[in-house]
Formats: C-alpha cells, sequence, structure tokens
C-alpha cells in the first residue's frame, strides 16, 4: 500500500522491510513496521535534543524542578513530528 505522505526514506524502509519477509513473523504489514520505525527514529532523535539541551545548561532539575528548554531557532532545530515531510533522509544516520 502507497500513500502519499511516504518519505523516499520510508519508502526505501518498507521495500526493505518487504525484501527481507520481515513481516511475516508478526503478521504485520510492511508499510505498518516502516512506520512505525520511523517514529522510533523520530521519538530517538526529539529525546536526544532534548538530553543535549539539559546537558548543556549543566544538568539541572528533578522532578519538582525540570530544565528550561530553549525554543529552536531554526526550522531545522525543531523536532520532527510523525511522518513528517520535513524529514531529509541523509541526515538519518543507522
Amino acid at each position: 500500500m502507497e500513500r502519499k505522505h511516504m518519505t523516499q526514506f520510508e519508502k526505501a524502509l518498507t521495500e526493505l522491510i518487504h525484501e527481507h519477509r520481515m513481516e511475516f513473523v508478526s503478521d504485520t504489514p510492511d508499510y505498518i513496521l516502516a512506520e512505525l520505525l520511523m517514529e522510533c527514529l523520530i521519538s530517538w532523535n526529539t529525546a536526544h535534543i532534548k538530553k543535549e539541551a539539559w546537558m548543556k545548561q549543566g544538568r539541572p532539575g528533578s522532578i519538582k524542578d525540570p530544565p528550561v528548554l530553549e525554543k529552536p531557532k531554526t526550522e531545522a532545530e525543531k523536532p520532527l513530528g510523525p511522518l513528517s515531510s520535513k524529514i531529509d533522509p541523509s541526515s538519518i544516520k543507522l
């Protein structure tokens, strides 16, 4: 199933999952597995950005005193949401 919002990387990932028959283990369509993996990468990148901001502030905060994260200054610094069309496949390092 091809969807219009799939990025080039997600299409390639879907094809790779299909080529290696990885969808048969869980009986989940390859495009759903690719979407899940993309969301995992996006979540990881978002967590990494937050961790870097926290470390730049000298690791402050706790549950009672969470760190204040700076707003992204540029579009490129903003974390990507699920299935964002802004993903540049060349920027993802595997």
